[in-house]
This record gives structure tokens, C-alpha cells and sequence, in this order.
């Protein structure tokens, strides 16, 4: 696995630029670092002149257009790559569609990798997405310490309040009327699906996600003036991370408009998101921490069972198919009948039809308060126990 921070070559191979790239050689070089792009159009007179025009982790891009009748000095090339410690090279196919088999043995003795590019793409969107991936991931490495200042500040910090604004400037350059924080992450194939997870929350701008790297999760921060933005916005971000599996990890903190509390908003999600990772669920509101908190301290199980049987259990029959999922989303939306329906892809009025069903149900159609009360806790002590009925059993 590839230490944090670094861009290396199998990560450019996952751009979409890239997806119908041929490799050449160096498979087993794959996980060289690249540090930034490098070309040259002309032969080597002097190595030790010439080295000094590179460093070690660059990756070249050429046609190989001087040498391409020439297997000597294509050689020679080679080895100057090898030798200067490249990360590889990007070869258009503009005149070479493969490389000589004595060439291509030297590349794979030494874990070099080569990758065969169509021409059609240019070289100036080459350099701006590569270069693009290294400077975020070098911010990353900014972002996790600005982030960590912001967690670990307390009212008696040691920072100025110039110094406090520089930090909150760089985590959320845009302040809005409120804004939200979001600590996530993915379970499955976490880095490569991390990635991906990032780049359609970055390239989506309607919403403007303000979004930070921090060790294997994503701070989100949601910016916006009108409540029905953030649901909207809200709904994005899980249906982003929906696509890639339901493994996904959510801490929401409370709502905020007070730019000198935003170090608040960021404890709070990251406190939500560590509750998150501890129990069944795959998003916790911090406003819910302190009552997660206080059902995980009764001793008594006995309890819990008996209420999740009572209120729980019944709308889990196979005669209520995805009635409790309709529930939990709802109550997560804040009772928001639209954001509910737009979330399942289907009409209000289906989403009406399952609370009215469920309220039935539970013999509550009359007592609406009540209702989100117990449906409210029953559904934490679902995530609390849901990793199999036989916890339940045995408590």
C-alpha cells in the first residue's frame, strides 16, 4: 500500500483520461512516486548537464519523435530515465505504437513503466491533469494540519486570532449565512474509492462542497443561506457516496453561522463520525451523540431489547418491505417528506402513504409527537444492535 500524501503511477492510470491507456512495461513499477511532468525534445549531448534539468519522480511525456528510427539513442533515453530515477513515461503513439523487445527487457529489469496514449489527446490536458492530482494531494498534507488545529483547539488556544482566521480560511474559504461539517468515509477499497468519491464531490458545481483530506475520511463543509439548499446539498453527498455500496461512514455537526465557532463545528462532526464507526448506521447527526451516548450506558439490556421488539420489530416484517428504510431516511432528513422522495427516486405522496402505514402500524396514527419520539430512539438502538439478531438475543 502507497504511504498517504504521494501521487504515484497506478493513481493517474484511474483518471479518466487515462482509461484506454496501453502499459507497455513496468507493471511491477506501478507504485513509483511522481513528483511533477517533464518532457524533452532533443538527444542527450551532456548527462550531467542534462540530469540536472531533472529529479527524481518525474514523469516524461514524449512521441519519441527524434529517435523513433533510431534504437540506440532510444536506448540511450531509456537509461537516462533509469538512471535520473523517473517515475515513467507517458509515450504518445503518434509514431511508435510499441517499443524493440531488447528496450522493453531493460524497462521491465528495472520496474519501469511505459504507457501507450492515443494522440488525440493533447499534451496540455496531459500536464493539467496530472499536475492537478499532485497539488492536491500535496494540500492534503497542508489541510491535515490545519484540520488538526481546528480539533484540538479549545477557548484557551495558544493561536492569535489572525492565525485562527488564516486556518479557518484554508478549511472553508467560502462562509456563508450557515454552514456544516461532514467528516466521511468509505469502507470498501477505502483509498481507491475514496478518490473517486472526492473527484464528483469536487467537479460538481452547483453545490461548491468546500472538501479538506484528512487521513482516510473527507471533511465536508456545506456553505449555503436557505435551509432547502443544505437538504439538497445533503441529499448529493449521500447518493454520491450511495453509488459506491452503503459501507459508507457520515458525522454531521449541528448548524452554524458564527465564523469564530467553526472549530466547533468541526469537533462536532468529527465526534459524530467516531459514534458513526462504532455502531450499525451510516450517518450520525451530532445533535444524536448524547442520546446514543446515554442508550449505551443502560445497564440494563433487557430494556432495550424489549423496546426494539415492540417498536422496531414490527415494521421489519416482510409485509412492510423497505418501510423502516423509508423511516430512517426521513427521520435523517429532518421529516423532510420532499428531500425523503427525491432520495428513493420516487413521489411525496409514496413517502406519505409509508409514515401513514407505519404510524397505523405502531397504533400511533393520532399522536404525531410521540410517533418520532420512539421512532427516533428505536432506530438507534437498531444501529446500536444491528450487526446480527443474535446480539439482541444474547443481551
Amino acid at each position: 500500500m502507497k504511504e498517504v500524501m504521494t501521487v504515484i503511477f497506478t493513481d493517474i492510470l484511474k483518471l479518466p483520461l487515462f482509461s484506454k491507456v496501453v502499459i507497455l512495461t513496468g507493471e511491477t513499477g506501478l507504485n513509483r512516486e511522481i513528483r511533477r511532468i517533464n518532457f524533452n525534445d532533443c538527444p542527450f549531448d551532456d548527462p550531467t548537464l542534462d540530469s540536472q534539468l531533472v529529479m527524481a519522480g518525474d514523469l516524461f511525456i514524449s512521441s519519441f519523435y527524434i529517435v523513433k528510427d533510431d534504437p540506440q539513442e532510444l536506448e540511450k533515453w531509456f537509461n537516462f530515465y533509469i538512471l535520473t530515477k523517473s517515475a515513467g513515461v507517458i509515450l504518445i503513439n503518434e509514431y511508435m505504437q510499441d517499443l524493440p523487445p531488447n528496450i522493453k527487457d531493460l524497462l521491465n529489469k528495472n520496474d519501469f513503466p511505459v504507457i501507450l496514449v492515443d494522440n488525440n489527446i493533447p499534451y496540455a490536458e496531459i500536464i493539467m491533469v496530472v499536475m492537478d492530482l499532485i497539488y492536491r494531494e500535496n494540500t492534503d498534507t497542508i489541510s491535515k494540519m490545519q484540520i488538526d488545529q481546528l480539533l484540538n483547539r479549545s477557548s484557551n488556544s495558544d493561536l492569535s486570532a489572525q492565525q485562527i482566521l488564516d486556518v479557518e480560511k484554508y478549511v472553508n474559504s467560502v462562509f456563508r449565512k450557515n454552514y456544516v461539517g461532514i467528516f466521511l468515509t468509505h469502507q470498501s477499497n477505502q483509498e481507491d474509492t475514496l478518490k473517486l468519491i472526492r473527484n464528483e464531490l469536487c467537479n460538481n458545481h452547483k453545490f461548491k462542497l468546500q472538501i479538506n483530506r484528512y487521513n482516510q475520511s473527507l471533511l465536508v463543509i456545506i456553505n449555503f443561506d436557505e435551509r432547502i439548499f443544505y437538504s439538497s446539498t445533503q441529499l448529493f453527498v449521500k447518493k454520491v457516496l450511495g453509488k459506491h455500496g452503503q459501507q459508507f461512514k457520515m458525522g454531521v455537526s449541528n448548524t452554524y453561522q458564527k465564523k469564530q465557532e467553526f472549530h466547533k463545528c468541526i469537533q462536532e462532526a468529527r465526534s459524530a463520525f467516531e459514534y458513526c464507526q462504532e455502531i450499525s448506521t451510516t450517518v450520525v447527526q451530532y445533535s444524536d451523540v448524547e442520546t446514543y451516548r446515554l442508550l449505551l450506558s443502560i445497564n440494563n439490556s433487557e430494556l432495550l431489547k424489549e423496546y426494539y421488539y415492540k417498536y422496531i420489530i414490527p415494521l421489519q416484517t416482510e409485509d412492510h418491505t423497505d418501510l423502516l428504510e423509508t423511516l430512517e431516511v426521513f427521520i435523517e432528513f429532518d421529516r423532510d417528506y420532499k428531500t425523503t422522495a427525491k432520495f428513493f427516486n420516487q413521489h411525496e405522496n409514496t413517502v406519505r402513504y409509508r409514515i401513514a402505514k407505519a404510524k397505523k402500524i405502531l397504533n400511533l396514527e393520532q399522536n404525531q409527537l410521540k410517533f418520532i419520539e420512539i421512532l427516533s430512539i428505536g432506530i438507534k438502538i437498531k444501529h446500536i444492535f444491528e450487526d446480527s439478531l443474535e446480539k439482541i438475543e444474547k443481551i
